[in-house]
């Protein structure tokens, strides 16, 4: 094999197993990984059963460096402006990547039937720009020691119908026939392909070691053991040793179902796609369309939408959120959980309900308040609240996403509005349009609000500033067109003592450039803008493969483009396009590290 493996510690009981799930998935080299080490808590106390994490195969993550903002979208061609040719394959190299805190969680509740996982003991998520992608820094004791605590939590929590997951009659075919078909079938879920030989033997013997104790308990060490693999904490691509590198092949069967499952799902593959795997029918394009629409009728399919538009428009930190009580005395945390089940419904409505059109998702005048959020836009609440029907809102005040509350609470300060923090969401996020940060000495606490003074007023020194009037006169101008809004999302007409003026400017765009009144204009010429329709394009590729990009992805990135703008900017085609290109459906072979 032409894997390397990194030293494991385990528990002596436990060394086998652990060395046959280090290196035993497959024959084959790297298609992209990280070379960080990880090893597995020693064990030694007699409740340390959990099994071991063994190490997934390490190799050189070509393309795996994430950036706050990455490269810009829209370009057609290279990055030093060739035109791409498209006669053959190509795709950009995707790094090894360990699930996210979502991912696991769902994953495991899929798995083991759970109404909830608790991720709060796991570490926080990296970033591939506004999206959570786990392929950069390495894995510490400390991060191993909490997959194994969530494992053996989920595990126990999960004792007592571990037996109903795989169907077998213990009393017909007995313990060890049943643990064999569980080893088989549950690892199928858990590992995204089936184990192999030295895989099932391995788990075998750990249920042998563990039987004595009845078969309800080596079933849960098994279970335990198996989530700390890294079979199923990293989404391992693999390719056959004799392929040269350099190049692009195809995805195998099940790399491709798990990638299709975490894309629409965030969770692990059903059995359905599994099946649909194991009978090759994924090589289909036909096939993967009619995945896409089967998996976005799953009711799952809200939170992969939630999770995307929460993470591209920076709103995560919403239900942590807080705002000065003598200034803003109705915020409290049952309003920003309105605001969040507001967003969320919203972009499930428009997308798997209505006409999916990112148009409406940035203009639409209607919306699903709930609870005190109807008196903060001011609107009457229905005398019978139906959560399949949207309220209208007033449409000179709310205008789609970005005048909906919770992207203006979040992105507000404590005790007043927040343009800078509004304009570079919209920069970098909505426009794909690359914004450096401030520079490390520059002070960038906002202003203390003053009634004699309007926010416009008191932030004008930024484009006083030379340090800072570059970036500022970009952000600011759009910032401030967010003014009719306070620190959290009402509509406002006065800012002070003095009337609000909520006129922008936006500069240095592909199709944009010009003024506007307010963010309800803002968001018309952002729902028609084709750099909007582009970047939105690319944000979703990103977030489907958890990487940025690459000059590999060029034919990938504008065949998605074109066919998301022949369909009117339709955000469920725009997904299977994503699925049917070379960059979803293929991988590229590169180097291990030396």
């Amino acid at each position: 094999m032409m894997l390397r493996q990194t030293a494991v510690r385990l528990a002596p009981s436990l060394i086998a197993l652990g060395v046959a799930l280090a290196g035993a998935a497959c024959t084959g080299k790297i298609v992209a990984a990280d070379a960080h080490q990880r090893r597995a808590r020693h064990g030694g106390a007699a409740d340390d059963d959990a099994g071991a994490i063994g190490s997934p195969p390490a190799g050189d993550a070509a393309g795996a460096g994430s950036d706050s903002t990455g490269p810009k979208s829209g370009s057609k061609g290279t990055k030093d402006g060739a035109a791409p040719s498209c006669d053959e394959a190509s795709a950009g190299a995707t790094p090894i990547q360990r699930l996210t805190r979502d991912e696991y969680a769902h994953s495991v509740r899929d798995l083991l039937g759970l109404s909830d996982v608790d991720v709060a003991g796991i570490a926080q998520d990296e970033r591939a720009g506004p999206f959570a992608a786990n392929d950069v820094a390495p894995v510490s004791d400390l991060i191993i020691e909490q997959y194994m605590t969530a494992a053996e939590t989920c595990a126990r929590a999960a004792a007592g119908e571990l037996e109903k997951l795989v169907s077998c009659d213990r009393t017909a075919l007995g313990d060890d026939a049943c643990a064999e078909r569980f080893i088989a079938d549950f690892g199928l879920r858990v590992y995204r392909r089936p184990l192999i030989d030295d895989e099932i033997a391995a788990y075998r013997t750990l249920y042998s070691s563990y039987a004595s104790g009845g078969y309800a308990d080596a079933l849960r060490v098994i279970v335990q053991t198996m989530l700390q693999s890294p079979f199923f904490l990293y989404r391992v691509e693999l390719v056959p040793a004799q392929v040269e590198t350099a190049t692009t092949v195809d995805l195998d069967a099940y790399e491709l179902a798990a990638r299709l499952s975490y894309f629409l799902l965030r969770t692990t593959p059903d059995d359905a796609l599994l099946e649909a795997a194991g009978a090759g029918k994924l090589a289909k394009e036909s096939e993967l369309r009619a995945q896409v629409r089967r998996l976005l009728a799953d009711s799952r399919a809200a939170e992969m939408l939630s999770a995307f538009h929460e993470q591209w428009l920076e709103l995560e930190d919403l239900p942590q959120t807080t705002k000065d009580a003598a200034t803003y005395p109705a915020f409290d945390a049952a309003l920003a959980s309105a605001m969040r089940h507001e967003t969320t419904r919203f972009v499930d409505y428009v997308v798997r309900e209505g006409d999916a059109k990112l148009e409406t998702l940035l203009s639409a005048p209607y919306s699903f308040p709930e609870g005190a959020l109807f008196d903060l836009y001011g609107v009457d609440a229905p005398a019978k609240t139906d959560p399949k029907t949207p309220v209208a809102l007033h449409e000179h005040e709310r205008a789609g996403l970005l005048t909906q509350a919770g992207f203006l609470a979040v992105h507000g300060h404590t005790n007043q509005s927040a343009p800078v923090q509004r304009g570079k969401v919209v920069i970098r996020n909505v426009l794909c349009e690359e914004l450096p940060d401030p520079p490390p000495n520059v002070n960038t606490t906002p202003p203390e609000p003053s009634a004699d003074a309007t926010t416009r007023q008191r932030f004008a020194a930024h484009e006083k500033e030379p340090v800072c009037a570059g970036c500022h006169v970009r952000i600011d101008g759009i910032g401030m067109g967010f003014e009719s809004y306070d620190g959290i999302g009402a509509f406002r007409t006065h800012d002070g003592k003095q009337a609000v003026d909520d006129s922008g400017k936006l500069i240095d765009t592909r199709d944009l450039d010009g003024t506007f009144h307010g963010a309800v204009e803002l968001a018309q010429k952002l729902a028609h803008s084709q750099e909007v329709s582009d970047c939105v394009a690319t944000q979703w590729l990103r977030f489907a493969l958890g990487r940025f990009e690459s000059d590999s992805d060029v034919c990938s990135v504008d065949a998605i483009q074109g066919a998301f703008d022949q369909s009117g900017h339709d955000i469920r085609v725009l997904l299977e396009e994503i699925v049917v290109s070379d960059a979803f459906r293929k991988k590229a072979v590169v180097e291990d590290a030396p």
